[in-house]
């Protein structure tokens, strides 16, 4: 049965969290040698435990900042995120002049398999001069992460899918521009 205690202990052995560190953890949820007299709640969450732990202490952080500076208003088209197997997760956030964050899009639990893009309807979302956006993800090359080719390896930046690559699109048009383009929304195609 995985418990926290050995979640931390194979971090440590993988160097990612120090011994003491490690000490300073209680890992009071292990379950008991006797695990058939405990009941199957208790052994859940112990395991559920152990896995939180791992997501909490072995997830680094990468991220973007962009500052808006066209000098007027952007309409915002969509969002699409790309990282490789180590991806965990992507969050997009907007921060208008004079206003809280706003959560744009939040991809809990990335999967390389299933990226998709995300659009907002067309003309619905505006954007400021001054908006600030912060793209922030996080990786997992440990032992945990079913999807890792190799945890022993640096990894680097890089186009191949046993590297890691973060990119959070961000598309938009500028709220006056005039592209001159007439579509026709039967086919979807340009028109004359």
């Amino acid at each position: 049965m995985t418990t926290m205690s050995t979640v931390l202990d194979q971090l440590v052995t993988e160097g990612r969290l120090t011994p003491d560190a490690r000490a300073t953890i209680i890992p009071t949820l292990t379950a008991p040698d006797d695990a058939a007299g405990t009941a199957w709640y208790v052994r859940a969450l112990v395991g559920i435990s152990a896995w939180i732990a791992a997501v909490l202490l072995i997830a680094f952080l990468v991220g973007g900042t962009q500052m808006l500076r066209s000098g007027e208003s952007l309409i915002g088209v969509g969002l699409f995120s790309h990282m490789h197997v180590r991806g965990r997760d992507m969050t997009f956030i907007a921060q208008e002049p004079n206003k809280e964050p706003e959560t744009l899009l939040q991809i809990p639990n990335y999967s390389f398999d299933w990226q998709i893009a995300y659009a907002w309807a067309p003309g619905t979302r505006r954007f400021p001069a001054g908006t600030k956006l912060d793209c922030i993800a996080h990786y997992d090359n440990s032992t945990f992460n079913p999807y890792n080719p190799n945890p022993e390896a640096t990894v680097r930046e890089g186009q191949q899918t046993y590297e890691e690559m973060m990119n959070g699109f961000f598309f938009y048009v500028l709220e006056k521009e005039k592209l001159g383009i007439k579509i026709d929304g039967a086919t979807g195609r340009a028109g004359k």
